[in-house]
């Protein structure tokens, strides 16, 4: 009777531990939001619109089909619907992204913002569609 009950208590012990660590590994928002758009490259950044940061890995995005390679920031904002380029935050490198790859990118914004948005730009004086997908977290936990 004595080792069905510890067996018992194991199981349980272990099925906690699972659980715990199954909603840890959820808690971020790496849930990828998708975008596009036309854009002529002034130099100026194309603010995308900012998600919740929910821990401090590095952001994630992938250029999906652009028709260049395009210069990417993270930025940080507490207001949910601010994504402009000339007051921006900056809480990350300028990260160069290629046509059909991904960066993770690592970020300050969760230590002192509650949201992250992407600065997308390219100062070549073209036309361009942008598209790709991106989120604030990872779900690998890459930093």
């Amino acid at each position: 009777m004595r080792k069905k009950v510890i067996a018992v208590v194991w199981f349980l012990l272990f099925s906690a531990s699972i659980v715990n660590s199954h909603d840890f590994l959820l808690a971020n928002n790496h849930k990828d939001s998708e975008f596009s758009f036309k854009y002529y490259g002034d130099g100026s950044e194309y603010g995308l619109k900012p998600r919740r940061k929910e821990d401090d890995t590095a952001a994630y995005m992938k250029n999906n089909a652009s028709s260049t390679s395009v210069s990417v920031s993270v930025a940080g904002t507490n207001d949910k619907n601010y994504r402009g380029s000339v007051k921006a935050n900056w809480c990350s490198d300028d990260y160069t992204i290629k046509p059909g790859k991904y960066k993770y990118m690592s970020n300050t914004v969760y230590n002192n913002y509650k949201y992250a948005y992407l600065l997308i730009g390219k100062d070549d004086k073209k036309k361009h569609t942008i598209s790709g997908k991106w989120s604030p977290d990872n779900i690998c936990g890459k930093y």
